[in-house]
């Protein structure tokens, strides 16, 4: 038999039927999760300027979840208990479990004692089978429970015998870009000689589901051949395995041409471990940008590695600025290791730590110029080491995200290093400390649908530091109507708050590109603060605006 049960992320919820097998409350469980809510691009995993990613706020299926009729398994055959029915009844003493072990002394007592002490029927007998049986079921162990096998009645002790429900087999259908190795380990059965825990088996699926190469799994847990055996089938339905995103926006200084093309191409499972390739690119008429990165898990748990290059040419293209022909070339390298320490479907708390090297090269006039402190001949060349922490909580009603980041300058692989004596004495170079914490919240409201968005960052660094380590504040991610990086220092401040509210409140969908319920209203206001560690007082901004903020689709294939 088959026991329905339906899951709407993220409450679950288990209905109940009949079905049994030799007496053991044995069943079969119909999973279904839907759909996950929107991917957000992931930003380059070494780039210590990046806002913040966030989770995805979990999206109610609009149905009602809850329990079935409960209805108790089928007593036993006859012949089970062929010389207990002969008895109409039997003086029980005790009631023993064999091998118990799923159920506490405690629930044992208080289900037993009842029926211990006095003379018991056959009927009775089983009516206790049922209601141990439903102690494991509300347990979670749903195809474990209790025999009562064919025995002789002695002293008035009467033998029940637990029997440990096991998964035995999982069979899979379906997926294509993800290999069957990499879906089976992240599928919570349970240990040898454990117990089958639904409550275990339906957490695992919800969490793989959040994979983005999966758009829905369809599970049933069916009986197998003996008592207490079961398997499972999963039917995994696929996004597709490539992306292609394009844009245009003016998210870069004029400096250097302020709009630009941007394209995106990603994999999202290259080798059918769910293991991303990202490439990307942007152009404007003073820039020229590259970013290839590759993430793949390291064990089930999801560690992940992520190797990462990237390369930046820009030329001033501003004014005047251009006939003196000012160049820039930034080349990036880095490795970067993440590991969750703790994962769930509402919270996520990670650790990672990675080594990257950065080296700069400036011109003027086609020569190599020092623009900044710190550079040697027109070059810095940093080794860094950087760990922190990312913690995540979600519902359906708010997301949370936080990060903290160290970073570390290192004197190794050629850092740029300041002379002890001389004009360039005491000069940032490439060793250093900085603290970088950043932090994203959101809450639905409820009214129209609308959204309050809140965003901060800061950076805190005791020593001064070379140009590509200080912190940008201006611009679209920081603080909207000022240049993109009007001010790059040692420290800084950011702040934001925001008010979302559709403007159209529709019922009907969309598959054009343009959906008219996207189109959101803003109300917002940023604020920046800006210091170096040599200046007496920072420079401070702030901006207060409305604006209309459209959030279009994706083409991907």
């Amino acid at each position: 038999m088959v026991f329905p049960m339906r899951i709407d992320k993220p409450n679950l919820h288990a209905g109940r039927a009949s079905g049994a097998s030799a007496g053991l409350a044995a069943c079969g469980v119909l999973i279904t999760l839907l759909g996950s809510g929107p991917v957000f691009a992931q930003e380059p995993p070494g780039q210590r300027d990046t806002p913040l990613d966030m989770p995805s706020m979990p999206e109610s299926s609009g149905k009602e979840t809850g329990q079935s009729e409960r209805v108790l398994p089928p007593a036993p055959r006859p012949e089970d208990t062929e010389r207990l029915i002969a008895l109409p009844e039997v003086m029980v003493k005790k009631i023993i479990i064999r091998d118990a072990s799923l159920l506490s002394s405690v629930e044992v007592a208080s289900t037993v004692g009842p029926f211990e002490g006095r003379r018991v029927s056959v009927e009775e007998l089983q009516q206790l089978r049922y209601r141990l049986s439903l102690l494991y079921f509300d347990k979670g162990y749903v195809n474990s429970g209790v025999l009562l096998p064919d025995q002789e009645v002695k002293d008035g002790i009467i033998y029940f015998q637990e029997v440990r429900g096991t998964l035995d087999e999982v069979q899979l259908s379906g997926n294509h870009k993800l290999r069957d190795s990499y879906i089976l380990a992240r599928v919570a059965g349970p240990a040898e000689g454990e117990a089958l825990q639904i409550n275990d088996l339906q957490t695992s699926l919800q969490l793989l589901e959040r994979n983005p190469v999966i758009r829905r799994i369809d599970a049933q847990l069916m009986p197998g051949v003996k008592p207490g055996e079961s398997v499972l089938r999963m039917n995994v339905s696929e996004n597709p395995r490539w992306q292609v995103v394009a844009g245009a926006d003016n998210h870069r200084s004029p400096a250097i041409g302020g709009e630009q093309g941007t394209l995106l191409v990603r994999n999202q499972s290259l080798t059918g471990r769910s293991d991303r390739l990202d490439m990307f690119f942007s152009y404007a008429e003073g820039l020229g940008d590259g970013y290839l990165s590759y993430t793949a898990p390291v064990n089930p748990r999801e560690t992940t590695m992520s190797l990462y290059a990237s390369r930046s040419e820009t030329d001033i293209v501003e004014g005047d600025f251009d006939d003196i022909d000012i160049e820039s070339k930034i080349t990036t390298l880095g490795v970067l290791f993440n590991h969750p320490l703790h994962r769930s479907l509402t919270a996520n708390f990670s650790a990672f730590a990675g080594f990257e090297y950065k080296h700069t090269k400036n011109k003027l006039l086609g020569q190599r110029f020092s623009f900044t402190p710190g550079e040697k001949n027109g070059e810095t060349d940093l080794s860094v080491f950087q760990a922190g922490i990312e913690f995540s909580r979600l519902s359906p009603e708010r997301v949370l995200a936080m990060r903290f980041t160290l970073r570390r300058g290192l004197h190794i692989f050629g850092a740029t290093e300041a002379p002890a004596t001389g004009p360039r004495a005491g000069a940032p170079d490439g060793q250093f400390t900085s603290l970088l914490w950043q932090a994203q919240y959101i809450r639905n409201l409820g009214w129209r649908d609308s959204q309050l968005f809140f965003r901060g960052s800061a950076q805190r660094a005791p020593d001064p530091l070379l140009s590509p380590e200080k912190m940008p504040v201006g611009g679209y991610n920081t603080v909207r109507g000022y240049r993109e990086n009007l001010f790059v220092r040692d420290n800084g401040l950011t702040a934001s708050a925001e008010w979302q509210v559709p403007v159209f409140e529709t019922e009907w969908s969309s598959s054009n590109a343009f959906d008219p319920r996207r189109l959101k209203g803003a109300v917002f206001f940023d604020y920046g603060a800006s210091q170096d560690n040599d200046d007496a007082r920072g420079d401070l901004l702030g901006i207060r605006a409305q604006g209309l903020r459209r959030r279009g689709r994706r083409y991907s294939g």
